[in-house]
């Protein structure tokens, strides 16, 4: 089975993945990346290895991401550094052999949508395809990230290749990432 390594992993993102996984079986199949691998020790204990990799030392991403076949790209939480850190992130996979990246990246993120923080991820979802890997991605509504009051909880899936996307709700992203994880590098994306 392929090998799926994931940044952020122990955020909140990458918690909710990685239970789903877990609990299908798949947690040697999981390598978990964090500038914080104390907290995950029970996901090790589970049995996924846990790596140190850090978007701001490039240095460190390379062998975090070696043996991964995929990679989930949790999207980093500082606007203006991300393009930066993405990069970073992308560079190694592509380094690493890594044929395949889901990226979780944000609604709208066409150029018309004055939102600064569209531009982060515009560039990301660029940097991401010129990388040549395979490359679905998961838009998350602003609200759902930033703002816990805000109703309904959406989440738009959809595959940068091809423009399908479809709507998910709360932990439906964690199942629809498993999913796109699952899919063969060289199978286009679908709605």
């Amino acid at each position: 089975m392929t090998r799926i390594a994931m940044t952020g992993a122990s955020g909140r993102y990458g918690r909710l993945a990685t239970d789903k996984l877990i609990a299908q079986g798949r947690a040697r199949d999981l390598i978990l990346i964090t500038r914080t691998p104390a907290k995950l020790a029970d996901r090790a204990q589970a049995g996924c290895e846990v790596r140190y990799g850090d978007f701001d030392n490039p240095e460190t991403l390379q062998a975090a991401l070696s043996g991964a076949g995929k990679l989930l790209l949790i999207s980093g939480t500082r606007v203006g550094a991300r393009v930066r850190q993405h990069k970073a992130a992308i560079e190694a996979a592509a380094a690493a052999g890594v044929g395949h990246i889901v990226y979780t990246s944000f609604v709208n993120v066409e150029p018309a949508n004055p939102a600064i923080v569209t531009i982060d991820h515009r560039e990301t979802e660029k940097l991401i395809k010129a990388s040549g890997a395979a490359h679905p991605s998961a838009r998350c509504a602003l609200c759902r990230r930033h703002d816990p009051e805000c109703r309904p909880r959406l989440h738009r899936i959809r595959g940068m290749a091809d423009e399908h996307e479809g709507w998910a709700r709360g932990h439906g992203v964690a199942r629809g990432l498993r999913r796109l994880r699952r899919r063969r590098a060289d199978e286009p994306a679908r709605a």
